[in-house]
């Protein structure tokens, strides 16, 4: 079997809501080799990060679900932050970006510029572009 995939970049392609975390889904990509490998992607729009609010401008991140055999696996990232957090579940592995990002931001937020490395302050400048 060939792979598949569904894009949408134009518009919105619905929301999605596990209870705690609202999101808004711009793009959907499914990927399927075989019927024990499957790759969905979904790119969405965060405007808020638990532990420090809402954001000046939506965050694009990717949700990616893993599926190998009988394993399932999550990826949240954000390719402009360089960020990449797994988990057994979509919710597990939004925690973990969460709490990377509030830390990483933190940490690179108190440090002062001349001491960091010009890609860590490249970072620093991107954070200050979202954090309030």
């Amino acid at each position: 079997m060939g792979d598949v995939t569904i894009l949408n970049p134009n518009r919105s392609v619905g929301s999605e809501s596990n209870g705690e975390y609202s999101f808004q889904i711009v793009q959907q990509s499914l990927s399927c080799t075989s019927i024990e490998h499957l790759r969905e992607t979904k790119l969405i729009m965060i405007a808020e990060i638990p532990q420090l609010g809402i954001l000046k401008k939506p965050l694009a991140i990717y949700v990616t679900r893993i599926r190998e055999n009988s394993s399932e696996l999550y990826e949240i990232s954000s390719p402009e932050l360089d960020i990449l957090e797994t988990g057994e579940s979509q919710e597990e592995a939004l925690d973990e970006f969460y709490a990377f990002f509030v830390e990483d931001a933190k940490t690179l937020m108190t440090t002062d510029d001349n001491a960091l490395h010009p890609s860590a302050k490249r970072l620093k400048d991107l954070y200050s572009e979202y954090i309030r």
